[in-house]
C-alpha cells in the first residue's frame, strides 16, 4: 500500500532537495504502507499493565495490531484484569458491546500521520442492592456498567534498510527508502604543455559531473589554479551543460616552467578532483614563435 507525503507536489518542484529521492539518478525503493490498530488507554489503574497504559497513560495507544479484532481483544483484557483486581465482585463474565457508529473517517481518506476512531462498550455485571429497599449488596441484584472506549487504525511506513533513508519520490511525492546517487566529478585533458608564447601552450581541460553515473546537467563547478611557489590562486566558477560538462582553456605563463595544481569541485560532489599540469619552457622566443606562425614572404 502506497500513500502520497503530506506535502503534495513539494518533489517535483524541488526534485534536488535532500529528502526528495530522483529515480534518473537515485535508488528509490517503495517503501510499504501498513494499516494498524490500536486502542484507548490509561483511563483505569490496572495491576501488572505499564504506565504506557494504565493510570492516565497514553489516551490513544499505538499497539500495532493488524486487525480491529486484537484491539478489542486488548480492551476486554485490560477490563477483566481490572475487575479482578477486587474493586467490585463481579456476577457475570465481562462482555463487548458495540461497534456505536461507524469508523471517524472513510479509510481511502486515511493518510499518514493521521488517526480515526471508532466507538465500544465493555459491560458488566457487578454486584448490587434491592431498590427502593435497603438490603443486603449481592449478586442477586446485579446492576450493569458500561465503559465506553475506542479503538483506532492509522498507517505505519516500513522501516528503511541500513544504508537508506526516508524521502519522497520525484515527481509523485511517494514515501520511498532513497539511497542517493552519489555525485563526482572528474578533470581530463592534456597533462603537460609549453609555456607561452608557444602556440601550444594553451590546452582545453574537460570537467565532467555525474551523479549516480548519469549526467549532472547544469551544475555550477568552481575551478582553483594554483602554480608550485606561489601563494596566489586564480579561481573561476562554471556550469555544466546538458551532458553534465563543463571545459576551461587553461593559458600557461610566459616563458616559465612551473606545475599548476588545477582542482574542481562542485558543492554535492562527494570528493574534489585534481590533477597537475606540468609547463615546460618553450623553446622558441617571442621573435621566432612569431616568424614561424606567420612565414616569409620574398617580392
Amino acid at each position: 500500500m502506497s500513500v502520497p507525503s503530506m506535502a503534495q507536489n513539494y518533489c517535483a518542484t524541488y526534485p534536488n532537495e535532500a529528502s526528495c529521492c530522483n529515480p534518473e539518478f537515485d535508488n528509490c525503493v517503495p517503501r510499504e504502507i501498513y494499516l494498524r490498530y490500536g486502542h484507548e488507554a490509561g483511563d483505569f489503574c490496572v495491576p501488572g499493565y505499564p504506565s504506557t497504559v494504565s493510570c492516565g497513560g497514553t489516551a490513544s495507544h499505538a499497539a500495532n495490531y493488524s486487525s480491529p479484532e486484537e484491539a478489542l481483544r486488548w480492551r476486554m483484557g485490560f477490563m477483566s484484569a481490572y475487575w479482578d483486581s477486587g474493586s467490585s465482585k463481579q456476577c457475570k463474565p465481562l462482555r463487548l458491546e458495540g461497534p456505536y457508529g461507524n469508523w471517524s473517517g472513510d479509510i481511502s481518506a486515511l493518510r499518514l500521520h493521521e488517526i480515526q476512531s471508532q466507538n465500544w462498550g465493555t459491560v458488566v455485571s457487578q454486584e448490587g442492592s434491592p431498590y427502593p429497599e435497603p438490603g443486603p449488596i449481592s449478586c442477586a441484584t446485579p446492576r450493569e456498567l458500561t465503559d465506553q472506549f475506542y479503538i483506532t487504525r492509522y498507517l505505519v511506513e516500513e522501516e528503511c534498510e541500513a544504508g537508506f533513508l526516508p524521502a519522497n519520490r520525484v515527481p509523485d511525492d511517494v514515501r520511498v527508502c532513497s539511497k542517493k546517487g552519489l555525485w563526482e566529478i572528474k578533470i581530463s585533458g592534456p597533462e603537460v604543455t609549453q609555456s607561452l608564447p608557444s602556440l601550444a601552450g594553451p590546452i582545453m581541460q574537460d570537467i565532467l559531473v555525474r551523479r549516480g553515473g548519469k549526467p549532472a546537467a547544469f551544475t555550477d563547478v568552481s575551478i582553483s589554479l594554483k602554480e608550485e611557489d606561489s601563494a596566489s590562486f586564480q579561481n573561476f566558477s562554471l556550469r555544466t551543460n546538458v551532458n553534465g560538462e563543463a571545459q576551461l582553456l587553461y593559458i600557461p605563463p610566459y616563458l616559465k616552467s612551473t606545475t599548476v595544481e588545477m582542482k574542481a569541485e562542485c558543492s554535492k560532489c562527494i570528493e574534489v578532483a585534481k590533477k597537475n599540469i606540468k609547463v615546460l619552457m618553450s623553446d622558441l622566443s617571442v621573435d621566432e614563435e612569431s616568424a614561424a606562425s606567420c612565414g616569409r614572404r620574398d617580392f
